[in-house]
């Protein structure tokens, strides 16, 4: 960003458990300078310490070429087959890598067929086969759709995420998917903070912790993401700024969700006005959709 006049912004900023020490201490050192220079950085994360994926990471990229046929094709040919499995074995991929296979779990199947919260280690032995082949069993099982196998994996410890949301210039976003229904009926369990990243910063970080006041919870969540994003009119209550407002009581605020039930609507949540249109009531969900395409 210097000389350029861009803004930066650095998303999912936190040290994976496999980090080492010296990678962390530079990457905030670096950060600390270029802010300490004026420069126009910011960074964001989400408030979990689980991060979300799919089963199709887990395998070498040159598995994935080509349409999804070509690619299902290759998966059932005995000796490509084995190829695959044997690098998986020898090379895992990065998410692998992070807190190993017994700390990754499948959150959902387009065909249903695995059990939401079953990590694939236990998959393995559940079906008595080497991980390699039950990562590829998995894919093969949701047909066409194989993309759609989703995964939840480590993403930062407690004391990383810690660092991270100590940073002024650190927004907190969900890493979500929008999707609807709860449950069984959610169309995609995508992300551990998706349903109740707002309801977990209020009741962990501020009532439970008191790691933020109640104000500065809210700016994380608002104003700062906004002004990152350059929205100028929105994020803050002003005259002539868009009514995006949430009415909410930060006593009762509470997340249902939890890492192998994600999608769960919190409660003490009471209004939610999208451009000045109430979208969900204490009644529930209103139904309208009142939002619109953003650009900076």
């Amino acid at each position: 960003a210097t000389g350029t006049g861009a803004r930066l912004q650095l998303s999912h900023f936190a040290s994976r458990p496999n980090a080492t020490d010296s990678a962390r201490h530079a990457a905030l050192a670096s950060l600390d300078a270029a802010l300490s220079r004026g420069e126009p950085i910011g960074v964001d994360t989400f408030p979990e310490v689980w991060g979300p994926a799919l089963l199709i990471d887990l395998v070498p990229p040159w598995v994935l070429e080509g349409e999804p046929l070509d690619v299902l094709a290759r998966l059932t040919t005995a000796v490509v087959r084995d190829l695959v499995e044997s690098e998986i074995e020898a090379e895992p991929r990065f998410l692998a890598l992070i807190a190993g296979y017994a700390e990754i779990y499948i959150t959902s199947t387009p065909s249903g067929a695995i059990a939401p919260g079953t990590s694939i280690t236990a998959l393995a032995e559940q079906r008595r086969t080497s991980i390699p082949a039950a990562i590829l069993d998995a894919l093969l099982e949701a047909g066409p759709n194989f993309r759609g196998v989703a995964i939840r994996h480590v993403y930062a410890t407690s004391d990383d995420l810690a660092t991270v949301l100590g940073l002024a210039c650190c927004s907190i976003a969900s890493d979500g998917v929008v999707t609807t229904g709860e449950g069984p009926e959610c169309t995609l369990c995508w992300s551990a903070s998706a349903y109740g990243y707002t309801a977990r910063t209020i009741e962990h970080f501020v009532r439970g912790t008191g790691f933020f006041t109640l104000a500065e919870a809210v700016r994380r969540m608002t104003s700062l993401p906004a002004s990152q994003l350059g929205l100028s009119d929105r994020g803050t209550l002003a005259v002539g700024a868009h009514a995006d407002l949430v009415v909410f009581d930060p006593a009762r605020v509470h997340d249902h969700s939890t890492p192998d039930d994600m999608a769960r609507h919190p409660t003490g949540i009471d209004y939610v006005l999208v451009n000045g249109r109430v979208a969900v009531s204490p009644d529930g969900t209103l139904g309208g959709r009142h939002g619109r395409l953003l650009h900076p």
